[in-house]
């Protein structure tokens, strides 16, 4: 990824900070919403997903320039993932709604620019996390 991209990434995730568990709750509560077969994937209690999603973003964001040294733990979250069900059109579903939630709340600071270098990002980490799943599965 272009250094002014990873810049972007990291200036936008700071931004975020100080409201970042309430974005994962709002992308939580949407899926209920709009996606309840995809919410059905998570516990009924999410409250310590939303700090801990939010933390793991922020780790993707701080090794970004490393990426493949977050493929192993990436590829482990994809496994784990692969024993609720989650199918790559879920996968596809959350990185929609965390890109909305990310646009409702930058507002005017939401640039195609920005909008296309967290996709390209999150198509990465999902990447990750679905040949993790793709080697849990043929294990079994």
């Amino acid at each position: 990824m272009h250094p002014i991209h990873l810049l972007m990434l990291r200036q936008c995730y700071e931004m975020f900070e100080p409201c970042g568990t309430a974005l994962i709750a709002g992308v939580i509560r949407r899926l209920g919403d709009d996606h309840p077969d995809v919410r059905a994937l998570f516990p009924d209690d999410t409250g310590d997903l939303h700090e801990v999603w939010f933390k793991t973003l922020g780790q993707i964001i701080r090794k970004a320039n490393r990426f493949s040294t977050l493929e192993a733990p990436l590829a482990e979250l994809g496994k784990q993932a692969a024993t609720t069900g989650a199918t790559i059109r879920d996968y596809e579903i959350i990185r929609s709604e965390l890109l909305g939630a990310m646009a409702r709340l930058a507002a005017d600071d939401w640039t195609p620019e920005l909008a296309r270098a967290w996709g390209l990002l999150l198509e990465s980490v999902t990447g990750a996390m679905l040949a993790g799943a793709g080697k849990s599965r043929m294990a079994a």
